[in-house]
Protein backbone atom coordinates (compact mmCIF):
# COMPACT_ATOMS: atom_id res chain seq x y z
CA UNK A 1 0.00 0.00 0.00
CA UNK A 2 1.58 3.21 -1.08
CA UNK A 3 1.57 6.74 0.76
CA UNK A 4 -0.68 8.15 -2.00
CA UNK A 5 -3.32 5.05 -0.95
CA UNK A 6 -3.47 5.61 2.79
CA UNK A 7 -4.01 9.71 2.19
CA UNK A 8 -6.85 8.37 0.08
CA UNK A 9 -8.51 5.93 2.84
CA UNK A 10 -7.54 8.47 5.41
CA UNK A 11 -9.96 11.07 3.82
CA UNK A 12 -12.89 8.89 2.52
CA UNK A 13 -12.39 7.61 6.24
CA UNK A 14 -12.57 11.23 7.85
CA UNK A 15 -15.13 12.51 5.45
CA UNK A 16 -17.42 8.97 6.72
CA UNK A 17 -17.02 9.87 9.70
CA UNK A 18 -17.60 13.82 9.29
CA UNK A 19 -20.72 12.75 8.25
CA UNK A 20 -22.01 10.81 11.40
CA UNK A 21 -19.89 11.98 13.96
CA UNK A 22 -20.55 15.76 12.73
CA UNK A 23 -17.90 18.36 12.80
CA UNK A 24 -17.43 19.41 16.41
CA UNK A 25 -16.03 15.95 17.19
CA UNK A 26 -12.83 15.63 14.40
CA UNK A 27 -11.11 18.75 16.03
CA UNK A 28 -11.58 16.73 19.53
CA UNK A 29 -10.22 14.05 18.36
CA UNK A 30 -7.70 14.75 16.44
CA UNK A 31 -6.32 16.64 19.15
CA UNK A 32 -6.63 13.36 21.17
CA UNK A 33 -4.58 11.18 18.78
CA UNK A 34 -1.86 14.19 18.68
CA UNK A 35 -1.43 13.67 22.51
CA UNK A 36 -1.09 9.75 22.73
CA UNK A 37 1.15 10.25 19.51
CA UNK A 38 3.26 12.74 21.74
CA UNK A 39 3.19 10.64 24.72
CA UNK A 40 3.91 7.12 23.31
CA UNK A 41 7.30 9.43 21.57
CA UNK A 42 8.44 10.81 25.10
CA UNK A 43 7.99 7.35 26.89
CA UNK A 44 9.86 5.54 23.79
CA UNK A 45 12.57 8.77 23.57
CA UNK A 46 13.24 7.85 27.99
CA UNK A 47 13.69 4.28 26.82
CA UNK A 48 16.19 5.04 24.49
CA UNK A 49 17.91 7.17 26.61
CA UNK A 50 17.88 4.91 29.79
CA UNK A 51 19.04 1.97 27.96
CA UNK A 52 21.80 3.97 26.20
CA UNK A 53 22.99 5.66 30.44
CA UNK A 54 23.13 2.03 31.23
CA UNK A 55 26.01 1.35 28.77
CA UNK A 56 28.10 3.79 29.97
CA UNK A 57 30.74 2.74 32.21
CA UNK A 58 30.39 3.99 35.98
CA UNK A 59 32.11 7.07 36.79
CA UNK A 60 35.41 5.93 38.67
CA UNK A 61 35.98 8.11 41.99
CA UNK A 62 38.19 7.55 45.46
CA UNK A 63 36.68 7.29 48.91
CA UNK A 64 36.77 10.68 50.74
CA UNK A 65 39.66 11.78 52.87
CA UNK A 66 39.41 14.14 55.52
CA UNK A 67 41.86 17.17 55.27
CA UNK A 68 42.39 20.14 56.87
CA UNK A 69 44.28 23.05 54.98
CA UNK A 70 45.44 26.47 54.27
CA UNK A 71 43.72 28.21 51.47
CA UNK A 72 46.75 29.32 48.93
CA UNK A 73 44.86 30.77 46.39
CA UNK A 74 40.91 30.27 45.00
CA UNK A 75 40.28 30.33 41.67
CA UNK A 76 36.38 31.46 40.14
CA UNK A 77 35.08 29.50 36.89
CA UNK A 78 31.85 29.89 35.16
CA UNK A 79 30.70 26.26 36.87
CA UNK A 80 33.20 25.69 39.70
CA UNK A 81 35.61 27.06 41.94
CA UNK A 82 39.45 25.93 42.50
CA UNK A 83 40.77 26.24 46.15
CA UNK A 84 44.33 25.72 46.14
CA UNK A 85 45.34 24.01 49.83
CA UNK A 86 48.77 23.48 51.88
CA UNK A 87 47.97 20.50 53.41
CA UNK A 88 48.67 21.03 57.36
CA UNK A 89 46.58 17.34 58.17
CA UNK A 90 45.46 14.49 56.36
CA UNK A 91 43.38 10.87 57.58
CA UNK A 92 45.40 9.58 54.45
CA UNK A 93 48.69 8.41 53.81
CA UNK A 94 48.19 9.77 50.25
CA UNK A 95 48.28 13.46 50.60
CA UNK A 96 51.57 14.44 53.41
CA UNK A 97 51.37 17.65 55.75
CA UNK A 98 52.76 20.45 52.99
CA UNK A 99 51.49 18.86 49.60
CA UNK A 100 50.30 21.19 47.85
CA UNK A 101 46.49 20.40 46.62
CA UNK A 102 44.51 21.85 44.19
CA UNK A 103 40.51 20.82 44.71
CA UNK A 104 37.73 21.62 42.44
CA UNK A 105 34.50 22.63 44.44
CA UNK A 106 31.24 21.85 42.83
CA UNK A 107 28.06 22.89 44.45
CA UNK A 108 24.80 24.05 43.66
CA UNK A 109 23.06 27.17 42.00
CA UNK A 110 25.35 30.08 40.69
CA UNK A 111 28.74 30.65 42.39
CA UNK A 112 28.65 33.46 43.98
CA UNK A 113 26.30 31.92 46.32
CA UNK A 114 27.83 28.70 47.16
CA UNK A 115 29.41 28.82 51.02
CA UNK A 116 32.80 28.59 49.44
CA UNK A 117 33.22 31.65 47.68
CA UNK A 118 33.94 33.92 50.60
CA UNK A 119 37.05 31.61 51.33
CA UNK A 120 39.80 33.76 50.97
CA UNK A 121 44.29 33.18 51.23
CA UNK A 122 45.38 31.83 54.56
CA UNK A 123 41.80 30.55 55.89
CA UNK A 124 41.79 27.30 57.17
CA UNK A 125 39.51 24.86 56.62
CA UNK A 126 38.79 21.22 56.59
CA UNK A 127 37.49 19.37 53.62
CA UNK A 128 36.33 15.99 52.56
CA UNK A 129 38.09 15.51 49.31
CA UNK A 130 38.12 12.54 46.49
CA UNK A 131 40.52 11.79 43.83
CA UNK A 132 38.10 11.61 40.64
CA UNK A 133 38.73 9.60 37.17
CA UNK A 134 42.33 9.67 38.01
CA UNK A 135 42.43 13.55 37.05
CA UNK A 136 41.55 15.80 39.77
CA UNK A 137 40.51 16.22 43.48
CA UNK A 138 36.95 17.11 44.10
CA UNK A 139 35.12 18.25 46.79
CA UNK A 140 31.41 19.50 47.51
CA UNK A 141 30.14 23.05 48.59
CA UNK A 142 28.90 21.08 51.59
CA UNK A 143 31.22 19.17 52.46
CA UNK A 144 34.00 21.35 54.07
CA UNK A 145 34.08 23.71 57.12
CA UNK A 146 36.31 26.76 59.02
CA UNK A 147 39.13 24.89 61.26
CA UNK A 148 39.02 26.15 64.51
CA UNK A 149 41.39 25.13 67.38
Amino acid sequence: MSLADLTENLERWSHRFRRTAGPSVVPILTSIILVLIAVLASISASVIVGEMFKQLPPRKVSEFIEVTGMVSNVTICAYDMNVGLRILSSNSSQLKVDDQLSVRMKGIGPVDKWRCYSLKMHDVIRVRVRFVEDAFWEAFDTDWSFFIE
